[in-house]
């Protein structure tokens, strides 16, 4: 499967507004700048294998035991550590979803079912669901929100999920990283019931919330201490740098931060979307998102596809081809700051002529 990601910014000689990416419009807050930029006189030491003080600071954030914490090289490193370590013989994958989790268990010869999740139902995560989790399945990933497509699982179905897998004995990995973005993320995040089964991981990362895509910083929660010791085992050390481990403990601090941007990307989507549904007309459908980025498709004008005329203006989309359950009319756009949100909503209407 072929690797393609958003963020994509060096395969071009000029500068982009790169609405490829899915992290926090508002950047990197000066505490977590600062912090790394300190620790930078630390390069000479060995960072922490146990990350310590970064796992008190995540465990006080969340609520959840230190000891249940495992940190790494960001949240895809989490997903490849798993699979090493778990050796799952067959494993159950949403589709459309994040591309990592195939590629992953595909790393480990693993066999995949695939459960579809169909445009008519907005892509949305349905009860049949459960007819597919049964003693043969041993691993399950959960994108929650799902990645591209922005769609909430409600925590009812999750729990029914859950315990599904427990009679079953299936390991379920959900994935919170955009949870965070969510108006309902304490309705809908799984983080409580992770302190409680020994099934449930949960995987979250600082890249999305606080814009550290280049520091790659992300941890589980996982209460079962011997998948913890397998993890471990599996995963190369110092994985997390004293920089990175710096960061994330000044990120854990920031309380109103996740506030904040609920906030700005509740009002800066929602502006996003009223453009969006004025060129429906021309095309334009998208997808009601939980996230902070939005999936759409977009017909082609005089023979040139979105991602190319966007590109002609010195924009960056994602062009979401490669997912499986996609095609190449769907596209997926971040929420970014609001001088940019308006330059591509200017772009789309004069594409369209609107």
């Amino acid at each position: 499967m072929q690797r393609i990601h958003g963020g994509d910014i060096y395969s071009f000689d000029k500068d982009v507004l790169d609405f490829s990416i899915n992290t926090n419009p508002l950047g990197i807050r000066q505490e977590i700048r600062a912090a790394a930029i300190s620790a930078i006189g630390d390069m000479d030491k060995y960072p922490d294998m146990r990350q310590e003080k970064l796992k008190a600071a995540i465990g006080k954030m969340e609520g959840v035991d230190p000891d249940h914490i495992i940190c790494g090289n960001g949240a895809s490193e989490m997903i490849f550590a798993l699979v090493t370590a778990l050796k799952p013989e067959k494993t159950l994958l949403l589709s459309p979803s994040f591309t990592e989790y195939e590629i992953a268990v595909d790393s480990v010869r693993t066999e995949k079912v695939f459960y579809l999740l169909k445009e008519e139902n907005s892509f949305d995560l349905k009860e049949d669901i459960l007819e597919r989790i049964n003693g043969d399945i041993d691993m399950f990933f959960i994108c929650n929100p799902n990645n591209p497509t922005g769609r909430m699982i409600e925590k009812e179905l999750l729990k029914r999920i859950l315990e599904k897998c427990c009679e079953n004995d299936v390991c379920l990995v959900i994935d919170e990283s955009f949870t965070g973005f969510s108006p309902r993320y304490d309705e809908c995040s799984m983080v409580e019931e992770a302190e409680r089964y020994d099934n449930l991981i949960i995987l979250k990362s600082f890249t999305k919330m606080y814009s550290l895509p280049g520091l790659r910083l992300g941890y589980g929660i996982i209460k079962d201490p011997e998948i913890v010791e397998k993890l471990e085992k599996s995963r190369a050390p110092w994985s997390v740098s004293n920089i990175a481990e710096s960061a994330g403990i000044a990120a854990c601090a920031l309380k109103k931060h996740p506030d904040n941007t609920r906030a700005f990307i509740k009002r800066e989507k929602n502006k996003i979307c009223l453009q969006m549904s004025y060129l429906e007309e021309k095309g334009i459908r998208f997808i009601e998102s939980e996230a902070d980025f939005i999936l759409f498709t977009a017909p082609d004008v005089k023979g040139k596809n979105l991602y190319d005329l966007l590109l002609e203006r010195n924009m960056l989309i994602r062009r979401c081809g490669d997912f499986r359950g996609l095609d190449g009319r769907w596209y997926r756009i971040s929420v970014q700051d609001e001088a940019s949100n308006q330059k591509l909503m200017k772009a789309l209407k004069e594409i369209y002529g609107d």
